[in-house]
């Protein structure tokens, strides 16, 4: 009954709110104050404690507001308690894990991002074997097949025969590997068992890297993936935004 509303398309947290079908944990906000689009119960102090659940009603007039402010398309995600022991970032150049890091939010907050006072710490203890490197690679596998499919960028099953194939090709050619060039992974421990993990985001438009977590070597391979793609287009011909 706990549950995640944000835009399928976003970063920082931006216009996410949690929101709850139970009326007793709607309930113990309705003294709360708002701040940033979060309602909050206040401590004694007067300073922002606790982020409280909004009820349906507030999280459709949330998604009302949404629309209106430009964003098009919602996530509602089902919430992950766990969140509170940290959320998990892995970092991929091809299928290749870089580096993980584990960002930890503020006490009695869900949010993880350093400006709303979560931490960042780096997980040596991740590795290429490790349970969570394998759901990461299961969703960017699912991910390149939709959008490295021949139809993935509008080809038609009426075009020429080949053409869409051909598209295909360019798109791989241009990762390096048959696969996204580079990609970020988030994941949570899952509700009903957090020995396994839930995928939250699938990081693919110019992700936050973390490279100052990364090893050197992972930061130059990273930069050749790059290279790579620019030789390719420029062998081609092709302008930036091709």
């Amino acid at each position: 009954d706990e549950f995640i509303l944000k835009p399928a398309v976003g970063a920082s947290s931006m216009f996410t709110i949690r929101f709850s079908t139970s009326v007793d944990k709607v309930k113990e906000g309705y003294d709360s104050s708002e701040h940033e689009g979060i309602k909050y119960k206040p401590t004694e102090s007067g300073s922002f404690g606790k982020p409280v659940f909004v009820s349906v009603e507030e999280a459709a007039e949330h998604l009302a507001k949404g629309w209106k402010e430009g964003h098009t398309s919602f996530l509602v995600q089902e919430f992950q308690r766990n969140v509170s022991d940290g959320e998990y970032s892995l970092f991929f150049f091809g299928h290749t894990l870089s580096h993980a890091v584990k960002k930890i939010p503020r006490k009695n907050d869900f949010r993880v991002q350093i400006e709303f006072g979560g931490k960042e710490v780096v997980d040596n203890s991740i590795t290429p074997d490790h349970s969570i490197t394998k759901v990461a690679l299961r969703a960017l596998s699912e991910g390149e097949k939709i959008t490295l499919s021949p139809t993935a960028s509008g080809e038609g099953e009426e075009e020429e025969e080949g053409r869409g194939e051909g598209k295909k090709e360019k798109m791989n050619e241009i990762a390096g590997v048959n696969c996204f060039g580079y990609a970020r992974v988030d994941l949570l421990p899952s509700n009903s068992d957090p020995t396994s993990f839930a995928v939250s985001e699938l990081e693919l438009i110019e992700p936050a890297l973390m490279l100052c977590w990364a090893p050197p070597s992972s930061s130059i391979t990273f930069v050749k993936h790059i290279v790579k793609a620019i030789e390719w287009r420029n062998q081609r011909g092709m302008k930036v935004d091709e």
